[in-house]
Parts: structure tokens; C-alpha cells; sequence
């Protein structure tokens, strides 16, 4: 099974299809595919975000353009960006998280991930640079709160600075704050 960006006119017809393993193979990260299954759902494209003009810092020097998508692909661990005029990805990164959901860029250009099983039994919420790679914050759970989805999750930076988390496959949500304390659940 292969994942495709279609493009759509605004009735909904197709325009175009982008196949991303094409993406991945016309740019720097194509030795990524190795780590893809050797067959079934090869990709699992879960995460599709438009970076929007005007969205990125004021300033922002980082590797991400305007116009251009965010992809989470939990098969190969890889979120990446992609071009759509040239039809490849110009920017990547894998080694931070296994099995990941909804990256999302926030309004600092750095990009918050749901990593489901990067840590053990743990799952992690965690905001890297994408200039640096650096992890700047992260919220894996507490033995008092344990924090694991083996599959599907989600996050989201609230405007209060806070975290929203879904752990889907138990079936909960809740709020951390910055200094990593639930607000509620």
C-alpha cells in the first residue's frame, strides 16, 4: 500500500497526485526507506500539515519554507517537509521518536511531536528544533500518571501554554503545563 498527497480543485475534483515514495526517493533522504516494511502499509502516512504563509517566526533562519507540507510517516519513524513544486522532500528527521503522531509546528518554528513508543513503555510528548534537532521539551508520564498509546495520539499547544495530550488507546486526555504538572484529565 502506497500513500499519495492528492491535490484537489476546490469542487473536490482531483487535480494531481504526488506518490511519497516518489518524494522520498528524489531527495537527500532516500536511504530512509530501507527502514520501510517489506510490504503492507509501507509508509502509514498518518500527519498532513500546510506550513501557511506567515505562519513561521518573523526572523525564523530554521530549514522550513511557507507553502510546503509537514508529513508524519510512522512506518520509517520520519517527519519530514515536502515541496510541492519540486515534488521532494527538502528537510527530515527520524532518530527522536518511534512510531510517531501529529507533528505540528508551533508559533516558535519548533515542531511538537506525539512519539507513541519511543521510550520503552512510555509514550512521549516532546518540542525539538528543527534548526538544531534539539529537544527543548518533552512530557513522558510519571509512575503516579503513567502516559502510553501504543497507537494513534495526539497533541496540541494550547494558547495558555500548555499541552493538550490524547492517549488514544486507553482513552484518555489532559493538560500538562509547561513545568509538566496536569491541570486536569
Amino acid at each position: 500500500m502506497e500513500d499519495y498527497i492528492c491535490i484537489l480543485d476546490s469542487l473536490g475534483n482531483e487535480i494531481e497526485t504526488i506518490p511519497l515514495l516518489d518524494a522520498i526517493e528524489n531527495s537527500p533522504y532516500a536511504p530512509l526507506l530501507r527502514r520501510m516494511p517489506p510490504s503492507g502499509d509501507v509508509l502509514h502516512t498518518n500527519t498532513i500539515e500546510l506550513i501557511e504563509e506567515g505562519q513561521l517566526p518573523e526572523g525564523y533562519n530554521g530549514p522550513l519554507r511557507e507553502n510546503t507540507l509537514i508529513l508524519s510517516m510512522r512506518a520509517i519513524d520520519l517527519v519530514c517537509a515536502l515541496d510541492l513544486e519540486e515534488r521532494s522532500v527538502y528537510w527530515a528527521e527520524s532518530d527522536l521518536w518511534h512510531m510517531q503522531h501529529q507533528p505540528t509546528l508551533l508559533e516558535n518554528g519548533n515542531i511538537l511531536v506525539f512519539d507513541n513508543q519511543g521510550y520503552g513503555e512510555k509514550s512521549t510528548v516532546l518540542e525539538f528544533s528543527p534548526e538544531t534537532g534539539e529537544v527543548v521539551w518533552f512530557y513522558r508520564g510519571t509512575e503516579v500518571n503513567p502516559f502510553y498509546s501504543i497507537g494513534c495520539g495526539s497533541c496540541q499547544r494550547l494558547p495558555n501554554g500548555n499541552t493538550l495530550i490524547v492517549e488514544s488507546v486507553p482513552g484518555r486526555a489532559f493538560e500538562v503545563t509547561p513545568e509538566k504538572e496536569i491541570v486536569w484529565e
